[in-house]
Formats: structure tokens, C-alpha cells, sequence
């Protein structure tokens, strides 16, 4: 009997799946919460960055 109920459990492996995807799921939105609204602000120094880059193309096509 025993043997019969451990073969049932692990050949049951029908909402596992399911289980792994909505883990990993809010691992990630776990993640991008930090990266997006942590101390370092992410989305200030990421539009910085951007500012810099256009203000660089833009001096070099405007003085050739």
C-alpha cells in the first residue's frame, strides 16, 4: 500500500509547472522592482546616460 500511494504522488506531476512558471515570475518582478525603484535609481542614471549620448551625436553631426 505504501509503495502504491509514494508511485501515485510522484508520477502526479500535473500543476508543477504551473507552480515553477509563477515562481519565476515573481522572482522576476521581485527583481525589477528593486532595479527599477531602488536607491540608485536606475531610470535617473539610465536617462542621464541618454541625454549624454544625444548631446554627443548631435555635436558630432552638427560639426562636420
Amino acid at each position: 500500500m505504501k509503495f502504491l500511494i509514494q508511485n501515485l504522488l510522484f508520477k502526479d506531476q500535473r500543476g508543477v509547472t504551473s507552480i515553477e512558471y509563477g515562481l519565476i515570475a515573481v522572482a522576476i518582478a521581485a527583481f525589477l522592482m528593486v532595479v527599477l525603484y531602488g536607491d540608485s535609481n536606475f531610470i535617473t542614471a539610465l536617462q542621464t546616460k541618454l541625454q549624454l549620448l544625444t548631446s554627443i551625436i548631435l555635436t558630432a553631426i552638427l560639426t562636420k
